[in-house]
């Protein structure tokens, strides 16, 4: 084989292989000195590479210089390099001056070093230094990064064992942080560009500027060696932190031993992914309890942890405390000890806190060291896990996993509720960090899912709206400043028939309740810059308003379909007062104009709206200071003419997208104690009204311009009915008139009072309730319908306190001021009618029964349709009969029946409904409701109602929903109930017959019987339908359940529930769905 000879000039030659032994043997230094004795030497370390066998490399990066520090051994001296920028004159000073300036130069101006440092250290010239010697050259063509990068990059080519310790230094300097990605990229080149071969770190060290600087170096090491890792950071509120997912993802994360992130850094990732290490000292803000559980586990089911120590910013000891008990080891006052028994070795978990440090450690210990010093520690440690097992049960994971960083950092508040699972989510003030929860029923227990941990926990005590509105506690309590937003979604309406509705109900109802209990317990406003909702009545909304404190209150309905919505009660609160702002969708309110002038902005949606309330509307406007936006949609108009009309002439008119928007503008009227000079007085503002084709009113205050045009007063008077000398326009009148209006309207002339009463001019009205109460010959008299009612009282002479003297016979009708009619006379300065909530007027001769009936008469005329409800209570038992008959004998003098939909009547014996139940139009009637006037609830039922001639009445046959309150029935008329869907009675004895009879009357068509007893035949339960599945109802009854299966329906079920404690039984109608699993359908 021929020898290969390596040139090394002068006329000599080396055989390769001595050259091999010859750099086998030299350090870095003399490596670089053989490179320039010949090309031929050049040429054969570059094909060998040899080893240069580095212990340690450490970078230092200051601002114009770098500085290399390589060691070889450990006694071998560090070898130092500096690498800096060259430095110039600004302006050549003349040749005379240079010896008297000696040293010193012009200095570097702020904004001309600013300009240096945005080049990225791309200067003109280096100098290049060894900081252990004298030597110094000067290159002027190469900058300083430059040069350091082709030296580090021979530095890695020649290395190819292990290096022990390498380091990479930045300095403090905020202006070197945007500087600092682009030498973190040239360093990686270099790794890169080592023939794709990873270099062998041991350990690493480098303080970070941010997280991705040490991923982009960590996975160039190779994944054998790398076995330790240093972090250091400075600045904490300047510099992020060590995040969650850079770091982690990669494969060199994996195969470390040990980590150290020193006492300036802070660590914001997960605990579980620290699991794999040995040795763990990282700076924490704190530790959750489902981190300790975690790390606890992972050392008793391991062996990797050994010895995981956390120092933290926020530090409870209690925690601990309450979570462990006592201590076993009290070492000192400031410190104490917890053991754990690891299964299956011999050895100890010891738990230790140091209140003084601020800090947790967990470490593996001896069985036999620690037994030697405490000899009951295996027993200790049992105990302790029982307690600690127990504790952690009876948390959520949102309690689990509470950080002291949530309190006052909390943005936005988000929960959904649902039949059988909720969702609560919550952002904090950077808008961008979020924790969502999930909690789903698991029968009598729940389950709660973490999105963000991907933890999952099932909880025995808890349901799922329990373990919800436990968590929402907490979180309130860690929260004093405002809420940005808070959002809260119950169910929307199914259009399944299977009771998915009313199971939704009764979980929405459990959450409100609680939820307004932890309200109340507050003690204090809570305080929201906007609250967003979905209710299905206000009652849910008042469940939250009372106690909030809010400017934007948003009503949606996720339901396509327009609801009605009431607001009487709303309207009355002082949140409502407060608010500045208000938006519905999908919502109908049932609200007056006066209630939505305070807003500054506010879209809302009514059935219907009049010229009068248009009217009002820019006449309140006109005479307001506050700048309001109010955007009003109706579904109908009632008026004699088109909407917009009763505006007068308009300003402008346009046509877009098939919408016809027309414009008018009013002058804004000054108050008279504003000055004339004063700087509002000098900006003149108006007020515009949009109107568009569908169906939308748009009101505003704003400046105007000075070229712009209003209407005249005179183009903006009211509008002027025409007399009904032409009848087609009184019909037209009545038809768009509300039912106060056409009160109005009868007092007005005889010839109008004729023509309303005139039985052949048909005119439809909303549905209309009457109230009728009889007490000791005085009638109480409601009428009217939701939002607007009429009070009217008619007492004889013998009742009025101060009557008249001179009188003998006559009667008083007393009709009460209703909301609308008080506010009136408060805004026209009525004083001396402020605190006079009635109207009285004396009628000499009149009998106040007949007159009641009288006014009676006149609204069953006006109402042509149906009534909504009819309301009869007597209240006295000794006069019912006197009245009943007269109001019999009234009911026979009409000429038609009185169509109404409910009908509830209070009385003291079944005949008084005898008397009235007959002159009901059974084709409109749905309900009816009979109450005991001498029952109050709670009490025992011991008065017997005969339903047996009730029972033939036809208006009994056709009723759909039937309640009797106060009064027993005999269990063998319950055949002349069983024709109800609805149904809801008090029943002497209940037999097995009569259980079997409700239950094949309920399979074979849709029935809800719900029936109280006084005796039932409960011995034979078992024997007839087997054994019942056991349940516990949400108020804490025990409930016994039996499901039947429907002949040919397989979707539904009929339940039978019983339950002795109330005495109740109840048959209804369920999806199958909703039955719980291994329960037994019997035929």
């Amino acid at each position: 084989m021929e020898e290969i000879l390596t040139p090394i000039g002068g006329g000599y030659i080396f055989p390769e292989n001595v050259v091999g032994k010859i750099l086998e043997h030299s350090d870095y230094k003399s490596i670089m000195t053989l490179l320039k004795v010949s090309k031929g030497f050049r040429n054969t370390i570059g094909f060998q590479k040899p080893d240069i066998k580095l212990e340690s490399v450490e970078i230092s990066v200051e601002i114009g210089s770098i500085i290399l520090a390589l060691k070889y051994s450990e006694d071998s001296e560090i070898l130092r390099i500096q690498y800096r920028e060259r430095r110039c004159y600004y302006r050549q000073p003349p040749r005379k001056w240079k010896r008297s300036l000696g040293k010193f130069w012009k200095k570097e101006h702020r904004k001309e070093k600013r300009e240096r440092l945005e080049k990225k250290f791309q200067g003109k010239g280096c100098f290049v230094k060894n900081l252990n010697s004298k030597n110094k050259e000067k290159f002027l063509k190469t900058n300083f990064l430059q040069a350091f990068l082709f030296d580090y990059y021979y530095v890695l080519c020649f290395q190819s064992s292990k290096i022990s310790n390498f380091k990479i230094n930045f300095p403090t300097d905020l202006s070197l942080k945007k500087f600092s990605y682009p030498i973190f990229v040239q360093f990686r080149h270099c790794f890169q560009f080592r023939q794709r071969v990873h270099l062998k770190i041991q350990n690493f060290c480098c303080n970070f500027l941010e997280d991705r600087h040490i991923s982009m170096i960590l996975e160039c090491f190779d994944l054998d060696s790398i076995e330790k890792l240093e972090i250091f950071k400075k600045f904490l509120p300047d510099y992020s932190k060590i995040g969650k997912y850079l770091i982690q993802r990669t494969p060199q994360w994996k195969k470390l031993r040990e980590i150290n992130c020193g006492d300036e850094s802070i660590y914001d990732g997960f605990v579980k992914d620290l699991l794999h290490f040995e040795r763990v000292h990282v700076r924490m803000e704190l530790v959750t309890l489902s981190e300790i559980e975690i790390l606890k586990n992972a050392f008793q089911t391991t062996a990797n942890p050994k010895n995981v120590c956390f120092e933290l910013l926020y530090f409870d000891s209690n925690m601990l405390r309450r979570l462990f008990r006592e201590p076993l080891d009290h070492e000192n006052q400031n410190s104490c000890s917890w053991f754990f028994e690891i299964p299956n070795s011999q050895q100890f978990l010891k738990i230790s806190l140091d209140s003084s440090k601020k800090s947790i450690n967990f470490k593996r210990l001896e069985s036999s060291e620690i037994l030697e010093k405490f000899p009951n520690a295996l027993e200790f440690s049992k105990r302790v896990e029982r307690h600690f097992a127990s504790n952690l049960q009876n948390l959520t994971l949102f309690s689990m996993n509470l950080r002291e960083t949530f309190k006052n950092h909390l943005h936005k508040i988000h929960l959904s509720l649902n039949k059988t699972n909720a969702n609560l989510t919550f952002k904090f003030f950077d808008d961008y960090t979020y924790m969502s929860y999930f909690y789903n029923d698991k029968g009598l227990g729940c389950e709660i899912y973490s999105k963000n941990t991907k933890e999952r926990k099932l909880m025995d005590t808890l349901d799922f709206v329990s373990a919800l509105c436990k968590d929402l506690e907490e979180i309130l309590s860690l929260q004093i400043q405002n809420f940005l937003h808070f959002g809260v979604f119950l169910h929307y309406e199914s259009t399944d028939t299977n009771n998915w509705n009313e199971s939704q109900e009764v979980v929405s109802r459990s959450f409100l309740e609680k939820f307004e209990s932890i309200l109340k317990s507050r003690n204090r406003f809570l305080k929201i810059n906007s609250f967003h909702m979905n209710p299905n009545s206000q009652h849910q909304l008042l469940s939250f308003l009372p106690f909030f404190d809010l400017n934007v209150l948003t009503l949606e309905r996720l339901h396509k379909n327009a609801i009605p919505f009431e607001t009487n009660r709303i309207v009355k609160s002082d949140q409502w007062r407060k608010l500045k702002m208000f938006y519905t969708e999908n919502y109908i309110l049932n609200v007056a104009m006066e209630d939505l002038m305070h807003f500054e902005f506010a879209v809302v949606t009514v059935e219907d709206i009049g010229s009068r309330d248009v009217l009002n509307l820019k006449e309140m406007l006109q005479n307001s200071s506050k700048p309001s936006r109010l955007t009003l949609r109706y579904n109908y108009f009632s008026g004699p003419v088109e909407p917009y009309e009763c505006l007068g002439r308009r300003k402008t008119a346009s046509f877009k997208s098939g919408i016809i928007t027309q414009e008018w503008a009013f002058p804004i009227f000054k108050k008279e104690e504003e000055p004339e000079n004063s700087e509002s007085s000098r900006k003149t503002k108006i007020l515009t009204i949009y109107h568009k084709s569908n169906k939308e009113f748009k009101f505003g205050l704003r400046d105007a311009s000075s070229r712009e045009k209003m209407a005249k007063v005179s183009d903006v008077d009211g509008m002027v009915l025409w007399t009904f000398a032409f009848p087609w326009i009184m019909e037209k009148t009545l038809e768009y008139g509300d039912f106060e209006s056409i009160l109005v309207l009868r007092k007005v002339s005889r010839d109008i009072r004729n023509f309303i009463d005139d039985p052949k001019n048909r005119f439809h009205l909303k549905p209309v309730k009457i109230y009728i109460q009889f007490c000791q010959n005085v009638i109480a008299l409601k009428f009217g319908y939701t939002g607007k009612g009429f009070w009217a009282i008619y007492a004889p002479i013998e009742k009025i306190k101060d009557g008249p003297i001179d009188q003998k016979e006559g009667c008083e009708v007393f009709r009460l001021k209703n909301e609308a009619e008080r506010r009136r006379d408060l805004e026209y300065g009525l004083r001396a009618e402020i605190n006079n909530h009635t109207r009285s007027k004396f009628l000499e001769g009149a009998d106040s029964v007949p007159t009641a009936f009288k006014d009676v008469e006149t609204i069953l005329n006006l109402v042509k349709s149906k009534l909504k409800s009819l309301w009869i209570v007597l209240k006295e038992p000794s006069e019912n009969s006197n009245f009943s008959k007269l109001f019999k004998d009234f009911l026979t003098s009409r000429k038609s029946s009185i169509s109404v939909e409910h009908f509830k009547m209070v009385i003291n014996q079944e005949e008084d409904v005898l008397e009235i139940l007959p002159f009901l139009n059974p084709k409109f009637l749905k309900s009816i409701e009979v109450s005991n006037v001498n029952y109050k609830e709670g009490e025992d039922v011991t008065d017997r109602m005969d339903i047996n001639r009730i029972g033939d009445l036809e208006q009994w046959k056709s009723a759909e929903e039937l309640k009797i309150a106060g009064f027993m029935i005999n269990n063998t008329e319950l055949d002349k109930l069983t024709h109800f869907s609805e149904l809801e009675v008090f029943v002497n004895l209940i037999t097995i017959e009569n259980l079997l009879a409700l239950k094949r009357i309920c399979t074979q068509s849709i029935k809800t019987f719900s029936l109280k007893y006084e005796e039932l035949e409960q011995d034979s339960l078992r024997d007839t339908f087997g054994a019942p599945f056991l349940q516990t109802a949400p108020d804490n009854s025990r409930q016994r359940i039996w499901y039947f299966r429907i002949p040919g329906n397989s979707e539904d079920v009929v339940t039978l529930v019983i339950v002795l404690t109330k005495f109740s039984v109840t048959f209804d109608r369920i999806s199958i769905s909703e039955k719980p699993e291994n329960v037994l359908i019997l035929n």
